[in-house]
């Protein structure tokens, strides 16, 4: 299941590695969360024009953000009775031709497991390590990849313990459906960021049989940020839009699970305005002080 808005180029290379895939092809959804630029008649084009892939165009109607738009098309997997498994990834990976088979193995050998992530490689320098899963912070609301940047190696990847996962990373998350029905869907409080970890304190939380997993031999190739303009390997590709949902996403996420730190969290809000300050992002570092200070200006909240 793939989320675009405003990047159909990537979103058919995407589709393009799936039709790749070795073994029965997945039923395939994308939710186009109201782009306003050409992508749905290009996706439509796309659809038209091949015939490995059943794929379902759909439509959200606006932009929904991350959540609720992968909502939209979680919901439609549900109706499907057939549907045991839902891979959501990011509209900006390719996956290695192995990739589906991989976390299909992983999770008949592990049937405790309720959500399963991939072995996540940068796709311009596919020998260097995105994630392999994530480690979260509560006292600070932050957030850690883990092997983040490490060269990659398949013995690397395969001696992670995934009881050492906090919680699966977002570009690829492979779900039970039996897990859907008991945990239900993303949270929709957040527009972007912070949905995957809600998702994992969510099944600890409420159905705590079930476990975090990691299929190393599952390959997923992401560009990081082709969807909003962020990237962590370089300050140039600053988006105050993924900063902003960055930041307010991260307190949503404290206040709902661990209430009583959130005040560490406006404190630490200092730190990130001087952070912004030095790389001269001037409006962020404007929405930390506001965050500090408990209460954030309409023009600081971006239009989406």
């Amino acid at each position: 299941m793939l989320l675009n808005w405003c990047n159909a180029d990537d979103t058919i290379a995407c589709l393009k590695s799936l039709s790749l895939l070795k073994g029965e092809y997945p039923k395939v959804i994308v939710c186009d969360n109201a782009s306003t630029d050409n992508s749905w008649k290009k996706l439509q084009n796309y659809v038209d024009n091949q015939d490995i892939l059943d794929i379902r165009l759909v439509q959200t109607g606006s932009n929904l953000g991350f959540a609720a738009g992968n909502n939209v098309g979680l919901r439609i997997a549900l109706s499907d009775p057939s549907m045991e498994f839902v891979w959501i990834l990011n509209n900006d990976t390719e996956v290695a031709p192995d990739a589906l088979n991989a976390l299909l193995q992983y999770m008949v050998a592990h049937p405790k497991v309720g959500i399963c992530g991939s072995t996540l490689l940068y796709l311009d320098e596919p020998n260097l390590i995105q994630a392999v899963g994530g480690k979260f912070n509560s006292w600070l609301g932050t957030s850690k990849h883990l092997l983040g940047h490490h060269a990659y190696s398949e013995e690397v990847c395969t001696a992670i313990d995934s009881s050492a996962i906090d919680y699966v990373v977002g570009a690829s998350m492979f779900v039970r459906r039996v897990l859907l029905e008991e945990i239900g869907l993303l949270g929709e409080e957040y527009f972007l960021y912070y949905e995957e970890i809600d998702w994992a304190k969510r099944m600890k939380l409420e159905t705590p049989q079930w476990l975090v997993g990691y299929a190393p031999k599952s390959i997923v190739y992401h560009k990081e940020g082709g969807a909003t303009g962020a990237n962590d390997l370089a300050v140039k590709s600053y988006n105050y839009l993924a900063d902003y949902y960055f930041i307010t996403s991260r307190l949503k996420f404290t206040h709902k699970f661990y209430p009583s730190r959130a005040v560490l969290i406006r404190i630490s809000m200092l730190g990130v305005a001087l952070n912004r300050l030095s790389r001269r992002q001037y409006r962020s570092m404007a929405l930390a002080l506001c965050v500090f200070a408990g209460y954030i200006p309409s023009f600081l909240v971006p239009l989406r």
